[in-house]
C-alpha cells in the first residue's frame, strides 16, 4: 500500500474537477502497484535526459531541481508555458508556484 495518494483535477481536464480529483483518487487505491510502477517509469524516461555540470555539484542540483520543477508543473495536453517568474530570481528556492 503507498505511503501516500494525491489526486487533482481542474477545469482543464473536467467539467467536475472535484469530483474527477476524488474517483481519481479512490481508483488508485484498486491498483496501487501499477500506479506505483508507471510512475516510477515516467519519471525515470524523464530523467534520462539529467543535466551534470562537470566538477560543480552544486550547481548540478540546482539545474536538476529546476528541471524537475519545470517538468513537475508543464503539461502535455496544455498549449501554454509555465511562468517564468521563479526562473529569474532565487526568491522561491526556484520551486514553480
Amino acid at each position: 500500500m503507498p505511503s501516500w495518494i494525491c489526486a487533482g483535477r481542474s477545469t482543464l481536464d473536467s467539467d467536475e474537477p472535484l469530483l474527477a480529483a476524488q474517483t481519481d483518487y479512490s481508483n488508485a487505491f484498486t491498483m496501487p502497484d501499477q500506479l506505483l510502477s508507471k510512475h516510477v517509469s515516467v519519471w525515470n524516461a524523464l530523467w534520462a535526459s539529467r543535466i551534470a555540470v562537470s566538477g560543480d555539484q552544486n550547481l548540478t542540483a540546482i539545474t536538476n531541481a529546476g528541471q524537475y520543477y519545470l517538468l513537475s508543473a508543464a503539461r502535455d495536453d496544455w498549449p501554454w508555458s509555465v511562468s517564468p517568474g521563479s526562473l529569474s530570481s532565487n526568491g522561491f528556492g526556484a520551486s514553480m508556484l
